[in-house]
């Protein structure tokens, strides 16, 4: 996988992640709309699997580059400490509370006591 000019990640075939996920979003909002057969629904869920597993390959051989980048064994040999990604985390700093958050509750309507 490599980088191409525009900042998309591509594999060495020259397939984008991001081109892979607008498709399947495509296939998506197709199956979504009601409007095709049930022979075409059934062709186009089974585009969007093929793209599914395409995306899981490309972000699969983008983590294990990841790794080895971490490990030390890309080029320049420079060890990287590899810390655990939590994605539900916004700028990497501490949650304020060890509790988990609970949703607000939905505002009352006017008048209601």
């Amino acid at each position: 996988m490599t980088r191409n000019g525009d900042g998309g990640a591509k594999d060495s075939g020259g397939e984008r992640f991001e081109d892979l996920v607008a498709a399947a979003e495509a296939i998506a909002k197709k199956l979504e709309s009601g409007q095709l057969t049930l022979e075409e629904s059934v062709a186009e869920w089974q585009r969007g699997m093929e793209l599914l597993k395409r995306g899981e390959a490309l972000l699969g051989s983008a983590e294990r580059r990841v790794e080895i980048l971490s490990r030390g064994e890309g080029p320049g040999d420079e060890a990287v400490r590899a810390e655990p990604f939590d994605a539900d985390e916004d700028d990497g700093a501490a949650p304020e509370s060890s509790s988990p958050r609970r949703p607000s509750p939905p505002p009352r309507p006017r008048g209601a006591s």
